[in-house]
């Protein structure tokens, strides 16, 4: 016995992307199409160009966000004051330098193979180069040195 056929159509694959990057929850999605949030959810399971989209803007913002770290940001804001019993509103912008950690992630993912920090666990130490040594062997004694000032520190 054959169930109600889906009133599910091939162009709300583009709709619900247009609705997602305007902030629509699937609440409102929903609503939207004219089915219950049980029929949106069942859809995204069914038809992975709705799941595949939400996951994708948010991959994006998540992206634009490590990248705005990494180079530094600034954005207008306001600050409230009490200036006798009324309020003062003063813009300024806010900025945010540059994190080197966030560009450091960034380019560890984006470039790899110039970016990864070696790793030489399980390499036998007759095959390295004395080159090879000599990094590890400073990269040993910078790690032991950090570690003792951070006991130091607490």
């Amino acid at each position: 016995m054959a169930g109600r056929p889906t009133k599910y159509e091939k162009k709300y694959g583009k709709q619900v992307q247009k609705l997602y990057l305007l902030g629509a929850t699937d609440a409102q999605i929903a609503d939207i199409l004219g089915v219950s949030r049980d029929t949106f959810y069942a859809w995204k399971k069914k038809y992975p160009e709705l799941s595949d989209t939400k996951k994708a803007i948010a991959d994006a913002k998540v992206a634009e966000s490590l990248y705005k770290r990494a180079i530094g940001y600034s954005h207008k804001a306001v600050k409230i004051f009490n200036n006798y019993g009324k309020p003062l509103i003063v813009p300024y912008t806010e900025r945010y330098p540059p994190d080197v950690t966030a560009a450091l992630k960034w380019l560890y993912n984006r470039q790899p193979e110039l970016w990864r920090d070696k790793q030489y666990m399980g390499m036998e130490f007759e095959n390295l180069s004395d080159d090879q040594v000599t990094e590890i062997y400073e990269r040993l004694v910078a790690s032991m040195s950090q570690s003792n000032k951070d006991k130091n520190s607490q």
